[in-house]
């Protein structure tokens, strides 16, 4: 099971914050990781804006996932939706 959820998520912001929470990461080291302003992954957090796809890739490489078509996918795990 991909980031232990039992459910898909609905939007794009709730996968990020599960993602960030389930590996104890703050949004403050988020941002520093990835290189996306901690403003930016605030507003995508809180379904207040929409990332582009570089900058969701730029947040998913920080955990080891990447995008492909309309996947979220590592090495052994794959989350199958819609990207927008």
């Amino acid at each position: 099971m991909v980031l232990g959820m039992t459910q898909k998520k609905n939007n794009i912001g709730d996968l990020v914050k599960d993602l960030r929470t389930s590996r104890k990461v703050t949004q403050e080291e988020l941002a520093r990781l990835s290189g996306v302003p901690f403003a930016t992954i605030n507003r995508i957090e809180q379904n207040t804006a929409n990332p582009t796809l570089a900058t969701l890739n730029k947040i998913l490489n920080v955990f080891g996932y990447e995008l492909s078509g309309k996947k979220i996918s590592t090495t052994n795990d794959e989350i199958e939706g819609k990207i927008i």
